[in-house]
């Protein structure tokens, strides 16, 4: 019975995350136009590695940003140097001040030069398509608020698998994907997001919630609070990215950072809906030796559904068969980050040691029609 429930709502949670549509330059005005209303803010800290990736896809888009900023948080590894040469913009980051969390702190500190229509922030390990940027400013023109991606995870080495229920539970616990909602969320993916700059400033922006380890989520709840709509969208093959492949330790790291805080942000009936959904996934563990039959069945139904609903977050097919272990990582990993969040109130990340401030309250999301 749990794991029948378990699988039905697996189906609701993640039910269609709709693609960025191919939008016309005449959809929403001249290619002059569109190029000229958007800035780019890239947050970088020791992105050496892809930051140059990302500047590269920027100079080949159909309808290329009117300007690039990127805001190097103390990096020591060229990363400013690099950015440079690519013709961007670089602010050297000031020094973290305390109750800051790091990428807002980045963020904000581009505030004084938004002086396009559109700001789209992006970080670093993010890669776009040729009309990547063409697409999202034609979708953020339709819909307005905060219009975020869902990046496509790509993925190189086996243990990068490990993201696979994690990515898909952060589709679905905010909304996006349920039945009826065209992508209306009570969310948001930092890794792509735009917002047209006089929103942005509406809104407080990054400073509202400048401790925020979840910097994106703080956001999309400020804008819903000022009455704006906040969408996440699927980046197909158009935005992509490739999370944590330094290692297996950058992979706990990422997750312990974000999945507890996470939980207590999602809307409660997603928090339920996941927790339904993971505990069906993980049941053929526990009952392969009281109820054999049960956990053979229950482990082939839920193979078949993962194998589609991983693919529609990442390149995750080949994780489906592995959905158990996988469980059970996601429920270590969430016991962490509990730990860390909520009982020490500190987190590792990027060398750093971050504050944990528990907004949930302040920032608890307006609800969505």
């Amino acid at each position: 019975m749990l794991a029948t429930a378990g699988w039905l709502v697996g189906w609701v949670l993640l039910w269609h995350l709709p693609l960025l549509k191919r939008f016309g330059s005449n959809d929403i005005g001249a290619s002059e136009a569109l190029r000229k209303s958007v800035t780019v803010v890239i947050p970088a800290r020791n992105e050496a590695v892809s930051l140059p990736l990302l500047l590269a896809d920027l100079t080949r888009q159909e309808t290329p940003p009117a300007r690039i900023i990127v805001i190097d948080d103390c990096s020591e590894d060229g990363t400013a140097e690099l950015a440079t040469a690519a013709g961007a913009t670089v602010l050297n980051g000031l020094p973290l001040p305390v109750g800051w969390a790091g990428k807002s702190w980045a963020l904000q500190q581009a505030v004084p030069l938004l002086q396009s229509e559109r700001v789209l922030f992006l970080d670093a390990d993010v890669r776009l398509a040729p009309d990547a940027i063409g697409r999202l400013a034609a979708e953020h023109a339709s819909r307005g608020g905060l219009v975020s991606v869902a990046p496509y995870h790509r993925i190189e080495r086996v243990f990068e698998l490990g993201s696979a229920v994690f990515n898909t539970v952060a589709v679905m616990a905010i909304g996006a994907g349920w039945p009826a909602r065209n992508g209306r969320a009570q969310g948001a993916f930092g890794p792509a997001m735009m917002c047209s700059a006089e929103d942005y400033l509406r809104s407080g922006g990054h400073a509202a919630d400048p401790g925020d380890v979840l910097d994106d989520l703080a956001l999309a709840a400020r804008f819903q609070q000022c009455g704006l709509p906040t969408t996440v969208l699927s980046g197909g093959e158009t935005f992509a990215y490739r999370m944590y492949g330094a290692g297996p330790t950058a992979l706990i790291e990422g997750w312990s950072k974000n999945i507890a805080a996470g939980a207590t942000r999602a809307p409660r009936l997603g928090s339920i809906g996941v927790a339904l959904w993971v505990t069906g996934l993980g049941l053929p563990l526990v009952a392969v030796i009281t109820a054999p039959v049960v956990a053979l069945v229950a482990y082939l139904a839920f193979t078949a559904q993962c194998f589609i609903l991983f693919r529609r977050v990442g390149r995750f097919g080949a994780a489906a068969p592995l959905h158990p272990v996988l469980a059970a990582l996601f429920v270590a990993i969430f016991l962490r980050s509990v730990v860390l969040v909520v009982v020490l109130g500190r987190v590792p990340w990027r060398g750093r040691s971050i504050p944990v401030r528990q907004n949930a309250a302040a920032t608890k999301p307006r609800r969505q029609s």
